[in-house]
C-alpha cells in the first residue's frame, strides 16, 4: 500500500498523521501481529504527534535523501508494546523502518527519534535533532507487555541529538545486533549498552559525543565491538564482561578493562582456534607474555601473585610469578613447566644458571636473554641413545658430562 492513498487532502492540518493512522486500523481487522507494507513517496510528510506502530508495519521510504518524516511536535516514532488499547490487541513487534530520514522539532524537548518496545529492524535511515536519544530500545519485566532481543540497526546515521544516540535497556534487550551504525555530536554517549547480557556491534563509528562515544559491561553485559571506532580524546567506558576486537577504540578505564583481542605490527596479537590460545607479540625485545598494571586503577604486580595454569595430559601444570621489585621481575618459580622445546627443571636468577631437559647439547637461544651463560646444563632426555647424563656449556661450547656404564 502507498501511505498517499490514505491521505485526506491538504485541508486536513494533521493529513499524514491520520493518513498513518487510518493506514493501520485498517489491519486491525486481521490477526493480531499482522500488518502491512507502507511505502512514502519522494516528499516531506510533516507530523504532529508520534506516529506509534500499533502492528507490524514495514515503513519504506525513497531513502533518507528524499523521504522525510518532519515532527513539529515533541513527538517521534513508538515501536508499541504487547497490550490492549480501546479493545483492540496492538504490538509493533518485528515492525521494519527503512529509507526514511526522521527529523525532531529540536533538543529542547525529551522525545526520542525512535522509542522500541518490542523487536524491530531500522536500516538505511538517518536521525538527527531530538531532544531524547535517537534510539531508545527498551525490553524488561518491569515494563509488562514489552520484550526487545533481537532488534537489528543498519547503516543508520544519527546525529544533533539530545540524548544518547544508541540506547538498550532491560532484561529483555540481548542479543541484538547494530551494523555501520554511525553516531556523531549527541549530548550523551553514542552508544549507551544497558542490555542485560549484552548485544553486537560490527563496523560502528561514534565521534564528538558530549558525554562520551561508548559506554558497556559491567553485570553480566558481555557485548562485542567488532572492528568498531571510537574518536581518541573523548571518554569510551566499556568494561568487563564487554569485549573489543580490533584496535579502533583505545581510549577505556584501565580498572575493570574489557577483553581485548587485537592486532598490529607494535603491539602483537591474540588468536583463538581450535587447538588453543596463540600470544604473538611484535616489537624488540620479543615479549610472548606481558603482564602488568593498566595504571593508578589497575592492579598492582608488587601485591599480586600471578600464577599462569597450563594443562598436559590431565595433570595441572603451574608457572608462578611473585616479585615485588620492579627492576628485577623473574620467574621466581616453575613447577613442572614445559617450554615448547624442554623441559626446565630449575633457574637461578642471581647466576642466571638454567637447568633443563633436552636430548642433546641445545641448538637454540634460550628464553629470557637469548644468551646461553657459563654453568648452565643441559639433564639429558635420552640416555639409552647417547650415554652420557648431560651436557654442560663454559661460555663457548658443550661439553659432556657423566658417563655412564
Amino acid at each position: 500500500m502507498k501511505l498517499e492513498d490514505f491521505d485526506p487532502g491538504p485541508s486536513v492540518v494533521d493529513r499524514w498523521d491520520v493518513a498513518f493512522e487510518t493506514a493501520q486500523k485498517a489491519q486491525l481487522d486481521l490477526p493480531p501481529l499482522y500488518g502491512c507494507r507502507l511505502e512514502l513517496g519522494p516528499r516531506d510528510y510533516q507530523l504532529h504527534r508520534t506516529l506509534r506502530l500499533t502492528r507490524c508495519m514495514h515503513i519504506v521510504g525513497g531513502g533518507i535523501g528524499s523521504t522525510r518524516l518532519v515532527f513539529q511536535t515533541d513527538a517521534g516514532i513508538e515501536v508499541c508494546k504487547d497490550e490492549v488499547v480501546a479493545g483492540q490487541r496492538v504490538n509493533g513487534e518485528d515492525s521494519i523502518i527503512e529509507g526514511v530520514a526522521l527529523m525532531g522539532a529540536g533538543l529542547g524537548g525529551s522525545a526520542h527519534g525512535v522509542l522500541s518496545w518490542r523487536r524491530f529492524t531500522m536500516r538505511d535511515c538517518s536521525i538527527y535533532n531530538f531532544g531524547g536519544n535517537a534510539i531508545h530500545i527498551h525490553g524488561s519485566a518491569d515494563t509488562p507487555g514489552s520484550g526487545a532481543n533481537g532488534w537489528r540497526i543498519d547503516n543508520v546515521n544519527i546525529r544533533l541529538c539530545g540524548g544518547h544516540g544508541l540506547h538498550t535497556q532491560g532484561g529483555d534487550c540481548n542479543g541484538g545486533l547494530a551494523t555501520s551504525l554511525v553516531v556523531t555530536s549527541c549530548k550523551g554517549w553514542g552508544i549507551h549498552e544497558r542490555g542485560f547480557l549484552g548485544n553486537a556491534y560490527v563496523g560502528c563509528l561514534v565521534d564528538s559525543c558530549q558525554t562520551g562515544e561508548i559506554k558497556a559491561g559491567g553485570n553480566a553485559n558481555a557485548s562485542a565491538f567488532i572492528g568498531c571506532y571510537a574518536e581518541a580524546g573523548v571518554p569510551t567506558d566499556i568494561s568487563y564482561p564487554s569485549m573489543i576486537v580490533g584496535r579502533g577504540i583505545e581510549n577505556f578505564p584501565t580498572a575493570g578493562a574489557p577483553s581485548f583481542i587485537s592486532s598490529n605490527g607494535a603491539i602483537g596479537q591474540l588468536l583463538c582456534d581450535a587447538d588453543g590460545v596463540m600470544v604473538g607479540v611484535g616489537g624488540d625485545p620479543r615479549v610472548a607474555l606481558k603482564l602488568s598494571p593498566k595504571g593508578a586503577g589497575g592492579i598492582s604486580i608488587a601485591a599480586k601473585t600471578w600464577r599462569l595454569k597450563f594443562s598436559a595430559d590431565g595433570s595441572e601444570l603451574a608457572w608462578t610469578l611473585a616479585n615485588s621489585d620492579p627492576a628485577a621481575r623473574a620467574v621466581l618459580s616453575a613447577e613442572g613447566f614445559w617450554t615448547p622445546r624442554a623441559r626446565l627443571i630449575g633457574y637461578t636468577a642471581a647466576t642466571r644458571v638454567r637447568e633443563i631437559a633436552w636430548s642433546g647439547p641445545p641448538t637454540f637461544a634460550p628464553d629470557g636473554d637469548g644468551v646461553w651463560h657459563c654453568g648452565d646444563r643441559v639433564l639429558n632426555t635420552r640416555p639409552d641413545l647417547v650415554r652420557v647424563a648431560g651436557w654442560v656449556y663454559d661460555g663457548t661450547t658443550w661439553s659432556p658430562y657423566g658417563g655412564l656404564q
